[in-house]
């Protein structure tokens, strides 16, 4: 069965750019809200561990302070996970978009996931 591609939007009214930044494209930065452990294993591949189970993403594009896209090893070349930050010039606030692939089946657990992920997010960045 074929993944379909969804996104989600959250914002983070009383958050920096560059505080978000760092949380969503450092080693470090991930392993406060979104893995158990993280560290670089070449210069873009990520090792990312949960417990046990360990999964390597390539960093495929990356722009400074506004995107990053990964891609898993080992799954479909169109599928991905990115993140995505953008400002409201008018009210000043930030938005942090996902976008994310999952099985139809699965799609309401995988959305659930990024939402405590999101939440976790928010504790660390103080929001």
């Amino acid at each position: 069965m074929k993944k379909q591609q969804y996104t989600l939007e959250f914002l983070l009214p009383d958050s920096s750019v560059s505080a978000l930044w760092d949380m969503l494209s450092t080693p470090e930065g991930l392993a406060k809200w979104f893995a158990d452990k993280v560290e670089y294993t070449e210069s873009d591949t990520i090792l990312f561990e949960w417990g046990v189970q360990k999964q390597k993403a390539d960093i495929v594009n990356i722009k400074q302070q506004e995107h990053i896209r990964f891609h898993w090893e080992g799954m479909a070349n169109r599928e991905f996970f990115e993140f995505n930050i953008s400002k409201n010039e008018l009210t000043g606030t930030l938005s942090f978009t996902i976008t994310d692939f999952s099985l139809p089946q699965d799609l309401d657990d995988d959305k659930q996931l990024w939402e405590s992920n999101v939440g976790n997010l928010r504790r660390v960045l103080g929001i």
